[in-house]
């Protein structure tokens, strides 16, 4: 299944481009409201950003990848 995943990725280059900026703007999102919480005083809020921080840099990873692999 993740093999037709990233075949499909492969042809349609568009759509590895929309989940690079979705991951990217998730991630800078994220990155954001880390910088302006305060763990002290909200530490769950803070974890999740941690914990969604995490995914969303694997897939930019991985969509670059993508990118980066002759059609």
């Amino acid at each position: 299944m993740l093999y037709r995943l990233l075949w499909r990725l492969r042809q349609q280059r568009k759509l590895a481009l929309g989940g690079l900026l979705l991951a990217t703007l998730l991630f800078v999102l994220c990155a954001a409201s880390l910088s302006a919480l305060d763990f002290a005083s909200a530490p769950v809020a803070s974890v999740i950003c941690v914990l969604l921080m995490l995914p969303a840099l694997l897939v930019q990873l991985l969509m670059l990848w993508v990118l980066a692999q002759k059609p």
